[in-house]
């Protein structure tokens, strides 16, 4: 029986493994700018993104992920110069190395689930984005703790490129349109939206 097979998308291909009674997505072909990655494939739920599945690609700027994935291998969407947005649904699931590992294009990692009335949805995935495609700690996925004292410190000790560094992607975070955070002087990296620190940085000068 043949367990592996190709899924047409509008301008290319997905290649499947169908293993056990689910689906591993192990490759893309083609010039897609958006892929969407089905729930199922013949009646099997795809749970899982392959190692290597995107790695390098040129053209796709979007992937969305459906509610079923519960794994994302290694280097999974690596190097793919394009991609900005990744959507997924946020729930436990085991997380590979460096699966966003120089996705320099990368601005957002969306929960499909987010509070789109909380100010913290958006701006969380512009950090998650940042943190993911330069630091290689798969612990720091986390849309719940994301920004906590907790979780920075977590950032600090991630390995980084010798340029990077955690101070440098919230730097590289600010620099893509948001600016959500903030060097203070007590109390570390401070959570504010850019409007906020907007606010803020006119108290500042008021002050002075």
């Amino acid at each position: 029986m043949n367990n592996s097979g190709e899924l047409a998308t509008e301008r290319g291909v997905l290649e499947y493994e169908k293993i056990e009674n689910t689906v591993k997505i192990t490759g893309y072909r083609g010039k897609d700018t958006a892929v969407e990655v089905p729930g199922s494939i013949d009646g099997y739920c795809v749970t899982c993104i392959g190692k290597k599945a995107f790695l390098s690609n040129k053209m796709v700027k979007q992937i969305s992920l459906p509610e079923s994935i519960l794994q994302i291998e290694d280097w999974a969407f690596a190097f793919c110069g394009k991609l900005a947005k990744i959507i997924l649904p946020y729930h436990d699931m085991e997380i590979g190395q460096g699966i966003f590992k120089d996705c320099s294009a990368l601005v957002q990692i969306i929960d499909e689930h987010g509070d789109e009335c909380d100010p913290r949805t958006e701006d969380i995935s512009y950090l998650l984005a940042a943190v993911m495609s330069q630091l290689d700690a798969f612990y720091l996925f986390d849309f719940e703790n994301a920004g906590t004292e907790e979780w920075q410190m977590g950032c600090e000790d991630a390995p980084a490129d010798a340029d990077a560094g955690c101070g440098g992607v919230f730097q590289d975070a600010f620099v893509r349109g948001r600016g959500l955070w903030q060097q203070g002087e007590q109390s570390g990296l401070l959570y504010g939206t850019a409007q906020e620190r907007e606010g803020q940085a006119g108290d500042a000068q008021a002050d002075a």
